[in-house]
């Protein structure tokens, strides 16, 4: 685990591991090692500090918008246990969970964050009723210091595809929040065709939220394909797998490779999607107590029956999707360009995205009207015009004609009636709470949506830009310009304070690019000349000059500033660094052991520590492979050339998460004493045939067989007879011809979360059950020291799935799992490996068994 993104359950993914942790140690756990235990308490620490990255100004959440991030956080503060807020009798585990987050809460930089958002330096705008003990308790908790301003501000979760842009932390800041799943997805996110105060469709990726002055103004959601959505589950098993889940997941062992920057000039992040677009619906295949045979449902929250079909409405197109994201920091502005790739070279495609504008109002105030929307079609800029908050003015650039307009209104004409407003942003002083004591400084909000279409053949971008609007008059631009040429869209555009920049994007690889003085043959260009001088931003550049100098470049893709007096610098846009990889990849040993550590990410230092502390920068550093001869937990970190400290933020450009490699030290064990002579080829098999699948994985290893014989294979399940649930036992021995260390290697679908295996798998070797690795070193492994000479071997494998792979059943509990999460495969692979035996099935000829 390196981050875990929940968006609606945030004390779950505190409160339980903290409650386990309490228990183990307590009970003293054998398998909780002092090693397992350091791990755990980094990931933790780490766990807590995103209750902080995800927080939006002013302190509450951004999805449940009434949602009071101060009640959350105030259950990891490490402060006293007897507080009179706690609700809680057992007094151990909450000082079980602020000691775990201990570390977290005291860094200077979370102190900074409490005092500005819930202490001294908090808004009164939001120091709701609810909200003056919370502050009272900050105070106390800093010691009635005032803290600075935080450093900290926008960060880049990469494992869990997580963006958020801050222009700081006061509630009045502009905020920007998207996502991006990595393959598999990352985090489990729900979502469905409605405003509900979350995001939006989270089920898609790329897609982002823009809020300012406290209130949410605009969500863009993908660009959609010829009509088609995005579909990263295409070719999994996961989606819609049954209960209350939407797909399964699993947490990443790399980051995603996206670029990201943040400086006080600007911020910079891109999120995309490398695979298909496609219509996926569900049929209720036969009637049940609430659905009748033929009705379908969307591809979200749980299946409404129990018997249902995945039908995939359309035929996938296949993208490269990007969209990218630059702050401006001091213009408060946002310019976007989402970039559309088609695999297939030179096809062309309809594209359309679409926004959605909430229309927002103080409860008592103005009622909605639909004019609080104006679109112009012809400038192919949208604002609103709400008439007790902010407002938005977003305008849209392309290379080939773009239409702008709004949805059918009849559509959403119920959304302006009172009955269907719903809480929005918890600003000026609102929570739930607060309705309840009749808060007239509540926001409601309704919604309207807006579409953007084109049509291209090959690559296409479309580009724009957003800023928010304190009051409904105020007018962003002075002027504002289209300068698309075919090779892009781009755009000028001059403040109403004067402030001048421009911005051209290609559709793709490389143009030549030019901009007040600035010259780039590049992906993108933005030039931004303020009173204090000029900067920008470059991305995937071969050539660079300014003021008609050529400069040498560093990396390909860099901000640059050139102050009033002619001093330019550069900071680099990177992309986090890859996680160290601790090889070899078991962990086990006998003698001794040869460790490497390697990261795909050039030219950076990797640092190591033995001694169960993480790695810092101090730390020493790895120059080649180093020999353990004893028990050892091996941690490790890369960090950039010249970084002194762990950084504080997610993104991972200056420092990697910590990998880890457990080894252990281990002796042959003994053997049975069987002779050769007394062995023959194959395996004795005893076959099962429970009545329910709770039987058989509950007593597979007692039950009676219903027949017995020999086989010459492994995994051999030609003698299943029935169509239902069964299960074969097969024992023998296996004959190893060198004295080493093996490695058994578990199925991929059984021990990654990539569809529901439906059987259950056990492995012994002279008695010794298999304990698969479940952590990224050797994850899925077990690895034993095995003595040449014959093995006693025992493998049950129980599977509870029909016959006929393509159809199964939902049996267990809320229709999990659905027939299309499970796996297809008629059995199993068992592989083993070892230092001279590259990775394959169990080898026929080691299988024997007694004459």
């Amino acid at each position: 685990m390196i981050e875990v993104g929940d968006e609606g359950h945030f004390p779950v993914i505190m409160d339980s591991p903290a409650d386990q942790y309490y228990q183990m140690k307590a009970d003293n756990v054998k398998w909780f090692t002092t090693d397992i235990e350091r791990k755990f308490l980094t990931d933790y620490r780490q766990q807590a500090k995103y209750y902080i990255a995800h927080m939006a100004p002013g302190g509450y959440g951004h999805r449940t918008d009434s949602q009071d991030y101060f009640h959350m956080i105030r259950d990891i503060l490490p402060i006293s246990a007897d507080d009179t807020w706690e609700s809680t009798s057992n007094k151990m585990f909450i000082h079980a969970l602020k000691f775990l987050s201990n570390g977290v809460m005291n860094e200077d930089q979370t102190k900074a964050i409490l005092d500005y958002v819930f202490g001294q330096h908090a808004d009164p705008r939001t120091l709701s009723y609810s909200r003056k003990d919370a502050q009272t308790m900050i105070m106390n908790y800093l010691g009635g210091v005032k803290q600075q301003e935080p450093t900290y501000k926008s960060d880049y979760l990469p494992y869990t595809g997580l963006h958020y842009l801050r222009g700081g932390w006061r509630y009045d800041e502009p905020f920007l929040h998207m996502m991006c799943q990595p393959d598999g997805g990352g985090t489990q996110l729900c979502g469905s065709d409605r405003w509900g105060g979350w995001p939006f469709t989270c089920w898609y990726d790329t897609e982002y939220t823009y809020w300012d002055y406290g209130v949410r103004l605009l969500v863009a959601l993908p660009v959609k394909v010829d009509g088609k959505n995005q579909y990263r589950q295409y070719g999994r098993l996961g989606i819609l797998p049954g209960s209350k889940t939407t797909r399964l997941t699993e947490a990443p062992e790399k980051p995603l490779m996206n670029r990201w920057l943040t400086t006080s000039n600007f911020d910079f992040t891109e999120s995309y999607l490398d695979g298909a677009y496609q219509n996926v619906e569900f049929i209720v295949t036969k009637d049940s107590k609430n659905k009748k045979a033929g009705e379908t449902f969307p591809p979200f929250g749980w299946p409404p029956a129990q018997e249902c079909a995945k039908v995939e409405k359309d035929t996938p197109v296949f993208m490269h999707t990007q969209r990218q994201v630059i702050f401006l920091r001091k213009q408060r502005m946002f310019i976007t360009t989402d970039r559309m790739q088609p695999k297939e070279e030179g096809s062309a495609h309809d594209y359309t995205m679409e926004c959605i504008l909430p229309l927002n109002a103080k409860e008592g105030g103005k009622p909605f009207s639909e004019d609080q929307l104006k679109i112009d079609e012809k400038a192919l800029q949208l604002a609103t015009f709400n008439p007790d908050t902010a407002s938005v003015t977003a305008s849209y650039f392309c290379s080939t004609p773009l239409d702008v307009y709004a949805q059918d209104s009849e559509k959403y004409a119920g959304k302006f009636g009172d009955t269907k407003r719903a809480p929005s942003q918890a600003g000026f002083g609102g929570t739930l709470t607060d309705r309840a004591a009749k808060n007239p400084k509540r926001i409601d909000f309704a919604e309207r949506r807006a579409e953007m279409s084109w049509t291209a053949k090959g690559a296409s971008a479309v580009v724009g830009v957003m800023g928010s609007r304190k009051t409904p008059d105020e007018n962003l631009f002075a002027d504002l310009k289209n300068c698309s040429t075919e090779s892009g869209p781009a755009f000028s555009a001059k403040l109403a304070n004067g402030d001048l920049f421009e911005y051209a994007a290609v559709n793709a690889g490389q143009a030549k690019l030019s901009s007040f003085g600035v010259d780039a043959t590049a992906e993108a260009l933005l030039v931004v000349q303020g009173k204090t001088g000029v900067c920008g931003i470059v991305l995937n550049a071969s050539s660079f000059s300014i003021s008609g100098k050529a400069v040498t470049l560093q990396t390909p893709d860099f901000e640059f500033d050139l102050s009033e007096k002619g001093e330019l610098t550069f900071s680099p846009i990177l992309y986090p660094i890859d996680i160290p990889k601790v090889y070899p990849e078991r962990n086990v040993f006998v003698k001794d052991v040869m460790v490497e550590l390697k990261s795909n990410t050039p030219d950076v230092e990797i640092h190591y520590t033995l001694d169960g502390t993480d790695p810092t920068p101090d730390s020493p550093l790895y120059t080649a492979p180093f020999k353990l001869t004893e028990t050892t937990m091996v941690q490790s970190r890369a960090f950039r050339k010249g970084v002194k400290t762990v950084p504080y933020e997610y993104a991972g450009t200056r420092g990697s998460a910590v990998s880890y490699g457990f080894f252990k030290q281990q002796n042959y064990g003994r053997a049975p004493k069987v002779e050769q002579k007394d062995l023959e080829p194959g395996l004795d098999y005893e076959y099962i045939e429970p009545e329910t699948w709770l039987q058989l994985f509950s007593f597979s290893d007692t039950l009676k067989p219903v027949a017995t014989g020999k086989t010459n294979e492994l995994m051999d399940v030609s003698m299943r007879k029935t169509d239902k649930v069964f299960g074969v036992r097969y024992e023998g021995y296996l004959n190893i011809p060198e004295a080493t260390v093996y490695t058994f290697h578990a199925p991929k679908e059984f021990v990654r979360n990539i569809a529901e295996p439906g059987y259950d798998l056990r492995v012994w070797i002279d008695g010794n059950e298999w304990d698969l690795t479940t952590v990224w070193h050797g994850l899925g492994t077990w690895s034993i020291p095995l003595n040449k000479g014959p093995h006693a071997l025992k493998v049950i494998f129980a599977d509870a799935r029909e016959k006929d792979v393509d159809h199964q059943r939902s049996t267990i509990n809320m229709f999990y799992p659905t027939p299309w999460s499970v796996w297809r495969g008629t059995a199993p692979v068992i592989e083993i490996s070892s230092g001279k035996l590259e990775q394959q099935p169990i080898p026929t000829a080691w299988l024997y068994h007694k004459k």
